[in-house]
């Protein structure tokens, strides 16, 4: 009979191990979307364009805000990175061309853009610190934004 109590105590112990085990592969299976998101976040410090370039675009495919300001941040530190505006000549209806304004963007850029209105808040945020920020300022990126947030403005294309 004193036996018992011990054998129970056994069986309680292994049963909560295994329901701790479960638990914690449960939040490590829950986190590992987090976890790829922060490891692409990171790939935007690439030195390597092609790295931010794959690191961009896999993070507006899991469509990830918490990108939005370190997109951001690499759009300052890359001098590249511009929004152009041109025309184009398109073909209408009545077989005559017709001028198109259109703006191509290089791929930070574009990728912001992709992530579409839910960004918007998180853009205007980083717009209003930036233009606070007086002679400390960015300029450059100061108009960049600007461009995601003037109303009536052509859609965003991608450099080829």
């Amino acid at each position: 009979m004193a036996n018992r109590p011990e054998k129970r105590g056994k069986w309680a112990a292994a049963v909560l191990a295994v329901l701790a085990s479960a638990t914690l592969g449960g939040g490590a299976f829950a986190a590992r979307g987090a976890v790829v998101e922060w490891w692409w976040i990171g790939k935007l410090r690439s030195p390597e364009p092609a790295e931010r370039r794959a690191a961009a675009e896999k993070l507006v495919a899991m469509r990830s805000l918490r990108a939005v300001p370190h997109l951001i941040e690499a759009v300052r530190r890359d001098r590249e990175e511009e929004i152009w505006h041109d025309a184009i000549l398109v073909s209408n209806e009545e077989m005559s061309l017709d001028i198109v304004q259109v703006r191509r963007a290089t791929p930070l850029l574009f990728a912001l853009w992709k992530l579409g209105e839910p960004a918007l808040d998180r853009i205007r945020a980083a717009h209003a610190r930036e233009s606070e920020a007086g002679e400390n300022s960015d300029g450059r990126l100061i108009r960049l934004l600007e461009e995601f947030l003037l109303p009536g403005e052509p859609s965003l294309l991608p450099l080829p």
